[in-house]
This record gives structure tokens, C-alpha cells and sequence, in this order.
């Protein structure tokens, strides 16, 4: 029996779920737990209980802006394109979110900021990554404290490409005008507020992965 289908079909209550692992699996202890640990979160993310997940679900519940690079997450996440998540998708993608190392979360990046797919990134998907970088610092408590209006701080309009001036010459000067995941590592090094929004998503997803990475090892 496909017990991972079976939790996406249906709304089961994780003493059902446990039923079923009784009866179709060999799993010790500690697996059920982590597996009922995990469909109890992806019960809780699928809001109208139907067994699916849609985009607006995903966000709400791991607190997402659903801006350009949410719509890449979940294009990434949902594997075979339907449109939303299932339990199995669920499971695979947070646990791999736990179990990646910093080489994983580099290309998790490169990964999530090539927009188009296409294997590079363009100067318009950086440019696209430092303006949502800029948006969710406004959102952060700095962010609102330097909006106020009683800062003392300079509020004159900046131009946020500024920092990344050399950035921007190095892609006007390579063949493709952007940028492969072999030299994607240094920029990284390079320019750590670029990834911002990259580091939000992972630690959003990753604070919730623990039950769906030990079911993954």
C-alpha cells in the first residue's frame, strides 16, 4: 500500500495515520513518530483539509511573501507540476532542507534565483533578488524604525544597485551577460546581503523540516 499517497488522497487524523503504519509497515518507534510528526504538519499547512497544499497554503503557514521567488519555491517543490503539493513532495523537499550541508544550500540559491531555468543567472534576476533583499529588510523591525518618520537617519532616496556596481560589470563582460553555478559560490562570499531573501525562505522551511529529514535518511 502506498501510505504516503494515501495520506495526500484523503483527511486523516494522525491516530489513523498511525493505524496504517501498523499495519503496512516495518517501522520502528522512532519512525512512526517522525512520520505522524509529519503529516501532523502537513495537515496543519493544508488549511481547507482537502490532502493537497496550493501556493496560497505554503505561504501562509511558513509565513512567505508570495513574490517571484516564492513562485520559483514552489515550482521547485512541486516536482511533477500539478499545481500543488502532496504528502511524498512535502516529506522530500523539507527533509532535504535539514539534511543539506552549505554546498546544498549554495544550490539551493543558485537554484532558486535562476528564475527562467535556464541554468545561468541573468543581470535582471540579480537585480529582481536585491529589490526583494530591500523589501524584506523594510518589513524587518529596523526596517520600520528607519521608515518612521521621527528617525533622525538620512531617508533621501538611495539607489540599492550601489553595492553591486562590480557585480554588474562582471556580468556585462561575460559571454552570456550572466552568471553559471561555477562562479555563483564567489559572488556569494562576495555579496552576502544578496541572498537575503534566499536565506529567509531556508530558515523558514528548514525550522519545520526535522520529522520529514529523519524519515528521509
Amino acid at each position: 500500500m502506498n501510505v504516503m499517497g494515501c495520506c495526500a488522497s484523503v483527511a486523516l487524523d494522525p491516530k489513523h495515520v498511525s493505524q496504517i503504519l501498523a499495519s503496512n509497515l516495518k517501522l520502528d518507534a522512532s519512525a512512526e513518530r517522525d512520520l505522524i510528526k509529519s503529516y501532523r504538519l502537513f495537515k496543519k499547512t493544508d488549511a481547507n483539509g482537502d490532502g493537497r497544499i496550493e501556493k496560497s497554503e505554503f505561504a501562509n503557514a511558513f509565513k512567505l511573501e508570495q513574490d517571484v521567488f516564492f513562485e520559483r519555491l514552489f515550482s521547485l517543490i512541486d516536482t511533477d507540476g500539478s499545481g500543488y503539493v502532496d504528502f511524498r513532495e512535502f516529506v522530500i523537499v523539507l527533509g532535504a532542507f535539514q539534511l543539506s550541508n552549505a554546498i546544498g544550500r549554495v544550490r539551493f540559491a543558485f537554484r532558486l534565483l535562476d528564475l527562467d531555468d535556464n541554468g545561468s543567472i541573468s543581470k535582471a534576476e540579480f537585480k529582481a533578488c536585491i529589490e526583494a533583499s530591500v523589501k524584506l529588510f523594510r518589513r524587518t523591525k529596523e526596517g520600520k524604525k528607519r521608515a518612521n518618520k521621527n528617525d533622525w537617519r538620512d531617508k533621501a532616496p538611495r539607489d540599492v544597485y550601489a553595492a553591486y556596481k562590480n557585480l554588474f560589470v562582471q556580468l556585462d563582460a561575460a559571454r552570456s551577460h550572466s552568471i553559471d553555478y561555477e562562479d555563483f559560490a564567489d559572488i556569494c562570499v562576495r555579496y552576502p546581503k544578496l541572498f537575503t531573501p534566499v536565506n529567509y525562505i531556508w530558515n523558514r522551511l528548514r525550522r519545520y523540516a526535522v520529522p520529514c529529514a529523519e524519515l528521509c535518511k
